[in-house]
């Protein structure tokens, strides 16, 4: 029995491209007071949340990409917005990783 097959290219088996390790050194850029507004693939009725908690921030941005990538998967196709608004969300969350990791005198979450 072979078992389901994803429409299109696996999630599991994605090439994540040339670059993918030389860029994820510290991301650069101020971490904005709020959350980044909804963005033009979202669903309007998503939540966005409007507190101050770092690591909550963070958690909402990874969960409206992944609400995303639901989108995608039932779907069976993803379009160029979506992709673009994949990266953006995982970009903002990325920078406020990496700058909660790099407070001095503050220990964060993300701490090794």
């Amino acid at each position: 029995m072979k078992g389901y097959t994803y429409p299109g290219k696996s999630p599991m088996k994605q090439d994540k491209g040339k670059n993918y390790e030389s860029s994820k050194g510290d991301q650069q850029g101020p971490i904005p007071k709020d959350n980044i507004k909804l963005q033009k693939s979202e669903n309007p009725d998503t939540y966005v949340y409007k507190g101050k908690s770092e690591f909550e921030r963070i958690n909402d941005l990874e969960d409206r990409k992944s609400f995303i990538q639901e989108d995608e998967f039932n779907s069976g196709k993803s379009t160029k917005q979506q992709k673009k608004d994949k990266k953006t969300l995982e970009r903002e969350a990325e920078i406020m990783r990496d700058r909660s990791k790099n407070k001095a005198g503050k220990k964060s979450y993300y701490a090794n």
